[in-house]
């Protein structure tokens, strides 16, 4: 925050903006030109006014004309870090430290100071100046300060106190009485630049001796006799035994470390840190040697002088006549329990090995799920630029062979697109994270988008495509659209596969209680011996013309005419075709109800603000608004666009839901609350991810619709048109 009570923020690439917290007005405060300064390294607040170092040099708030402007007399270069002291300020180059007093509106340079070589290799990430002007580095391999009286760079880390000495990132606070405190990976560390630096390093071992050495016996605490090279004696009933050594330093003594090792009892070393103190519970019979060694922070491990024998007695049942009777008792019982025994074993461990694989098989299937749809994520991205540009291809001229590679190139995206979907659809229900999204839909218009996108596939191949809907389908169904047409569309593109001669046939007609879909071809048919066989995952028929495809697209369907609870049906003889007929419990709506959810298309030509952070999705998307006659603005970020809306009105959004820093969430209710109640822009959702809530939560943070990519330029519309509508009814 600055003197005017503003907030000051900056973002990479972006420049620096100002925050007004009374109004939220957020605007880009003006900077040079140079393309590098927007590339922030450090933004600071000195005598109440903003400082910005970047990767054009040093700027500071120029309040008369509200812009930045560079400082006179600092390089215009790249900058590490940037830090003010009594006199002046510091700054950290790629290789040396450089000082400037500043007066007047300039600065001037009166020191340099050549770094050492492992400044190279260290990853600065910003410095703090003490209140004695000493210069502390703050770096990811940890601490260093550089004393300017004596020129000295000085590195701290664990052996100093420093615990998570890894610092991850510059957001450092010295506060009034000098502590300074900064975020490491192992949390928020604090320490006293004065003390830290005067802390002193012995290099010498100190001497260890043991102050002190007591046991419970009876109940009672006791302490015991220590004298150099005399053992300590237990008797078998003497419980907790404790140790305390001590070390011969004294500059740091809560800075100094202790390990203890008992032979016969420790495996390895064992540190106790400062205390010097030890404490063994569970010593059994049996002679011990203790080993101490000590060291204070920063100095050599010196070793006690003389190791400690310790001799613990064996209880009366532990001794040899005690052991003689127990072996008799085990001959005796081990006949007697050794079959069962062993059948009890047997047993367990193939109820272990049972649940073992059980649980096994959920891991791996849940891993299945997730590798599945982080891949579908990541795939859609990419898949959305080659199925629009290939779209965007075939509006421009192009030779006859040229629109044949277009349409392949289109075909061959959609048809990965939809084995992905496929076998996202399938992991998704074997994991019963599978969920329907009934909704009131229009069954004709359903029954027209699959027969248009199946009919060209079929007059490419010469063969007739024949949609025959029943006079008494209702006007309005309640169901799942999208799978219903997705069942629909896997149906009628098998069939138009399959069949050479003839033509497909897709009917809906009413049935007692719901519908039925009907898909049939004049195909070669199927086989008896294997239509009991097609709806299985991966399974096919084996004649030549049906070897071609992944096996899932049945298995989809039946999975999803299961979920909808209902069924699917094949009725096929060799050489006479197939019809394949789905039966569904689908509710019919009244007139009035499917009225209310059919959007009025909305035929003007819109302004867009595209919010995108993959150019090659923005330059889809661009092309095919541009196609439908609409003009767009595009950003790369929620402050762009933020900034955007501030500068001109806009029609309707397209947002993005996974951006860098605020997502796509977080920007639609942020738009929602600028807003207030006095208008509504239509904002339509962007994204890669399925099979999640993800379509939910952006209705609950204010979007009007949601797309899937890949996404075509019909789709675009449709969307544009049913936000558009949407909105016009909320205002």
């Amino acid at each position: 925050a600055s003197r005017d009570g503003h907030i000051y923020v900056a973002a990479w690439g972006e420049g620096i903006f100002e925050i007004d917290p009374q109004t939220r007005r957020v605007r880009a405060v003006p900077m040079p030109g140079a393309a590098e300064a927007r590339n922030v390294s450090v933004l600071a607040t000195h005598d109440g006014d903003p400082w910005y170092a970047s990767a054009a040099g040093l700027m500071r708030l120029d309040r008369a004309g509200h812009r930045m402007v560079f400082v006179d007399g600092v390089p215009r270069q790249f900058i590490l870090a940037l830090a003010f002291d009594h006199s002046g300020f510091w700054i950290a180059w790629a290789n040396a430290l450089e000082h400037y007093r500043y007066a007047s509106g300039r600065a001037v340079s009166d020191r340099v100071v050549a770094v050492p070589p492992e400044w190279q290799s260290r990853d600065i990430l910003g410095m703090r100046a003490d209140r004695t002007d000493g210069l502390w580095l703050i770096a990811t391999q940890g601490l260093t300060r550089f004393d300017p009286a004596t020129g000295e760079f000085t590195r701290f880390g664990p052996q100093d106190g420093l615990f998570g000495g890894e610092f991850n990132n510059d957001h450092t606070a010295i506060l009034a009485n000098g502590m300074i405190y900064g975020a490491t990976k192992g949390g928020v560390v604090g320490f006293s630049p004065e003390r830290l630096a005067a802390r002193a390093r012995p290099a010498v071992a100190p001497t260890v001796f043991l102050s002190a050495a007591s046991v419970r016996r009876h109940g009672v605490t006791r302490a015991l006799p220590i004298a150099d090279g005399q053992p300590l004696s237990l008797g078998w009933r003497d419980r907790d035994l404790r140790v305390v050594a001590r070390a011969s330093s004294y500059v740091n003594p809560a800075g100094n470390r202790f390990r203890f090792r008992l032979d016969g009892f420790d495996a390895d070393w064992v540190d106790v840190g400062p205390h010097g103190e030890r404490e063994f519970a569970g010593l059994g019979a049996g002679d011990y040697t203790l080993r101490v060694m000590a060291a204070a922070p920063g100095g050599e491990w010196g070793a006690l002088a003389s190791p400690l024998r310790i001799h613990v007695d064996a209880p009366p049942w532990e001794r040899w006549w005690a052991w003689l009777a127990y072996a008799a008792v085990a001959v005796g019982l081990a006949a007697t329990v050794s079959l069962a025994w062993r059948r009890r074993v047997s047993q367990r461990h193939r109820v272990q090995l049972a649940e073992q694989q059980r649980h096994l098989a959920e891991q791996a299937n849940a891993a299945k799920t997730q590798f599945l749809a982080t891949l579908s994520h990541e795939i859609r991205t990419p898949m959305t630029g080659v199925i629009g540009m290939a779209e965007l291809l075939l509006t421009t001229p192009l030779r006859p062979d040229q629109s044949d590679y277009a349409h392949a190139l289109q075909r061959s995206g959609t048809m990965l697109l939809k084995l992905l979907n496929d076998a996202l659809d399938l992991a998704r229900i074997e994991a019963g994270r599978f969920e329907l999204e009934p909704a009131p839909f229009d069954p004709r218009q359903l029954l027209d988008d699959v027969a248009r996108l199946t009919a060209g596939q079929a007059r490419g191949k010469g063969i007739a495509f024949a949609l025959e809907i029943a006079p008494d389908l209702p006007v309005s169904l309640l169901g799942d659209a999208l799978r219903i047409e997705q069942i629909l569309l896997n149906l009628a593109t098998n069939a138009v596969k399959f069949t050479e001669r003839g033509q497909v046939t897709l009917g809906a007609q009413r049935t007692g209680d719901g519908v039925m879909f009907s898909v049939a071809d004049t195909g070669p048919g199927i086989p008896e011996a294997s239509q009991s066989r097609l709806f299985q995952r991966f399974e096919q028929d084996d004649s030549p013309q049906r070897r071609a495809g992944s096996g899932l697209g049945l298995a989809i369907c039946r999975e999803l005419v299961t979920l909808m609870g209902g069924s699917i049906e094949l009725e096929s003889r060799l050489a006479q075709g197939s019809v394949f007929r789905v039966r569904l419990p689908l509710r019919g709506l009244s007139a009035s109800v499917s009225n209310t959810v059919v959007p009025t298309a909305s035929q003007r030509v819109l302004h867009v603000l595209l919010v995108e952070d993959d150019v090659t999705v923005a330059a889809v998307i661009r092309g095919l608004l541009e196609r439908l006659g609409h003009t767009l603005t595009y950003v790369t970020n929620g402050l762009g666009a933020l900034v955007a809306l501030d500068g001109e009105p806009f029609d309707l959004v397209l947002l993005d839901l996974d951006l860098p820093g605020v997502d796509g969430f977080q920007l639609a209710r942020m738009i929602r609350q600028r807003e207030g109640g006095s208008e509504h822009m239509p904002i339509v959702a962007i994204t890669a991810r399925s099979g999640g809530d993800e379509e939910l939560r952006s209705r609950e943070a204010g979007m009007d619709h949601f797309l899937r990519k890949p996404l075509s330029g019909e789709q675009l519309a449709r969307a544009l048109d049913v936000a558009v509508a949407a909105a016009a009814q909320v205002a």
